[in-house]
């Protein structure tokens, strides 16, 4: 992806994160995330991508 395209995805998850609302916002994500390990259709790397995120979270 472009710096361009990764900016453009990023302003759409923000916005659509505030569009739901916080009661709503944990299930976008899940959703989100769920539907994009599916078209990665790798688990393994699905897996280690968690992990890296989790990295430097409080709590993580």
């Amino acid at each position: 992806m472009t710096p361009a395209e990764i900016e453009t995805v990023y302003e759409t998850m923000a916005e659509t994160i505030d569009a739901v609302g916080a009661e709503q916002r944990e299930v976008f994500l899940a959703k989100l995330c769920l539907a994009l390990a599916h078209e990665l259709g790798a688990g393994g790397k699905v897996l280690e991508l968690i992990a890296d995120c989790r990295k430097d979270l409080a709590g993580g």
